[in-house]
């Protein structure tokens, strides 16, 4: 399976796992970019994007990666499609704010597809300390 491209975030991790732009920025576009979350549980209604959301429980599962397990991120809706290999409910929101919220857990972006990247507890810690 070819890996193309779907949306900027996509394009800068394409670019750095073959080592033709910096980590850093990899990762500040990671933060910035809509990510995807493969959403269990009763039916979800988003709520109205320009309000805040507090209390907001997230199902989530877990899944492995290099023998580490996490939480399983997507990059865009045909990653996680290609992930749970059927059309799937699912959670958007930006990777900062679901890092923020889920602090001490192991996030792996794309597992299953050909860039896969494992971001360990610390390293998102320390990731969101930095000034990206």
């Amino acid at each position: 399976m070819t890996f193309i491209p779907e949306n900027r975030l996509e394009e800068f991790l394409v670019k750095w796992k073959n080592q033709d732009c910096c980590h850093s920025h990899f990762l500040r576009e990671f933060l910035a970019a809509e990510v995807f979350l493969i959403h269990y549980g009763p039916a979800y209604t988003p709520p109205r994007p320009d309000r805040a959301v507090q209390g907001l429980e997230l199902s989530l599962t877990f899944t492995v990666l290099d023998e580490v397990p996490c939480i399983p991120l997507f990059s865009s809706l045909a990653r996680l499609q290609a992930f749970t290999r059927e059309k799937s409910s699912h959670y958007s929101l930006k990777a900062r704010d679901f890092l923020g919220l889920t602090l001490g857990a192991n996030v792996c972006l794309n597992p299953g597809s050909e860039y896969p990247v494992l971001f360990l507890a610390g390293e998102i810690a320390d990731l969101l300390a930095d000034a990206y």
